[in-house]
């Protein structure tokens, strides 16, 4: 049996006997080289590559920051009602600010690795990079909410968060809804409030937001491009003396049954149409000039 299996016996083993436990990847040797903090930005691989990384630098103990938890920890604080797009962006620009705090705390722990969605604030970049070395992996903007989009739609059961696999009866009409709000700007900006802390408020904040992130992103340790994961391995591997394996995970395309296929070819299509594609270069006008500066540096 290959990992994967054995993993799934003892969950079942488990459960059957009346336990619930998870199960964490961690280093076979324990790692005590560079200290780590990996910044996950949604729809850049970074499940593969937190895998990847845990499985060579990550101690016993030492979890994955856990996106559901924090974001129920920002719902019980939240003081307003979340009944349509507008509140829940209200939500979502108050969880990102928590989030800072949220990755600050868990930086003090002085944990060897230290993962999760994230959202990073230039004082805690400022105050942790002497004691960690801050990586991040990009990924063209327009792809990225493309797949962020579809992954939402197949697999996001929040009713405060659109897209979502509640409804499927009116998909592009939702779609349309969603990249003409400030839902679709907050997801085109996801990049800038990882990096940033905030999400870009309109297009003038958007522009000065494109000096902190160069900034903030400049002292990142490395920088990884999706395209080019190989790249990205052998930094890891120069930076902590660990080699990492990087397998594909966590993809739309490995979400296979009828309902999915047909939803994903019917927004695939959808953001291919020209009109559709103008629209998605817009909201995503500055984080592809963050993507290109990133490049200049990193690449």
């Amino acid at each position: 049996m290959n990992t994967s299996t054995i993993k799934q016996w003892i969950k079942h083993q488990l459960i059957s006997n009346g336990i619930d436990l998870s199960v964490h990847n961690i280093a076979k040797e324990k790692y005590t080289g560079q200290k780590i903090a990996f910044v996950h930005i949604a729809k850049c691989g970074g499940t593969s590559l937190d895998i990847a990384l845990r499985k060579s630098l990550a101690n016993p103990h030492e979890r994955r920051i856990d996106r559901q938890a924090s974001i129920i920890s920002s719902l019980s604080t939240f003081s307003h009602e979340i009944n349509s797009i507008d509140t829940a962006c209200d939500f979502s620009e108050y969880h990102a600010e928590r989030l800072q705090y949220l990755f600050a705390q868990y930086l003090d722990l002085n944990w060897q690795y230290v993962s999760g969605h994230v959202a990073l604030n230039a004082d805690t970049l400022n105050r942790y990079k002497n004691d960690y070395a801050f990586v991040t992996m990009l990924r063209d903007p327009v792809k990225r909410f493309i797949s962020n989009y579809i992954f939402n739609k197949l697999t996001n059961s929040n009713t405060y968060m659109l897209p979502n696999n509640l409804s499927t009866d009116s998909i592009i009409k939702e779609a349309n809804e969603v990249i003409n709000s400030r839902r679709g700007w907050h997801m085109a900006n996801t990049p800038t409030m990882c990096i940033t802390g905030r999400f870009p408020v309109d297009i003038e904040h958007a522009k000065s937001l494109s000096q902190v992130f160069a900034e903030n992103i400049s002292k990142f340790s490395v920088v990884g491009f999706l395209n080019n994961t190989n790249s990205f391995a052998r930094k890891i591997e120069n930076l902590t003396g660990r080699a990492i394996h990087i397998h594909h995970k966590n993809s739309v395309n490995t979400i296979n049954n009828k309902p999915s296929n047909e939803i994903k070819t019917t927004l695939k299509t959808f953001f291919n149409e020209k009109s559709t594609r103008n629209k998605l270069d817009k909201l995503c006008e500055f984080e592809l000039i963050n993507y290109k500066n990133a490049l200049e540096i990193y690449k």
